[in-house]
């Protein structure tokens, strides 16, 4: 579960950096949320984000300034297909793009008297 963070970061994130602009042939893609432990090598790895199902977002925090471990998973429902192998995105698992043209994010934190708020803003390109 720790993973669909790491994975939902590295959608619109700049994560593994790579020069060529498709997967490799034979490459198959892991479909993530499905709650089964999958080992991958992320820079050999099609991400699958199906649209329309639940995903598990985990967010947890620990360690010796609080009082006790927070850990709790959210969901998330994605408008489209999206499928990632390093920097690249692609909708249908054919075309495949650089993460940087087609989508956006934002990852904040805000600490302030009254809470504390971690945001994350991700968004399509215009076309």
């Amino acid at each position: 579960m720790n993973r669909a963070l790491l994975l939902a970061g590295v959608l619109w994130t700049a994560g593994l950096a790579g020069c060529a602009s498709m997967p490799p042939d034979g490459l198959k893609p892991v479909e993530v949320g499905t709650g089964q432990s999958v080992d991958y090598d992320p820079a050999n790895t099609i991400l699958y984000f199906p649209a329309g199902k639940p995903l598990p977002f985990h967010v947890s925090a620990s360690g010796s300034v609080f009082d006790k471990p927070v850990d709790h998973t959210e969901t998330f429902v994605l408008k489209r297909d999206i499928y990632t192998w390093r920097d690249m995105v692609s909708f249908d698992g054919k075309h495949w793009q650089p993460e940087s043209e087609v989508l956006t994010g934002e990852v904040t934190f805000n600490f302030n008297p009254k809470n504390v708020r971690f945001r994350f803003v991700a968004d399509f390109k215009k076309e």
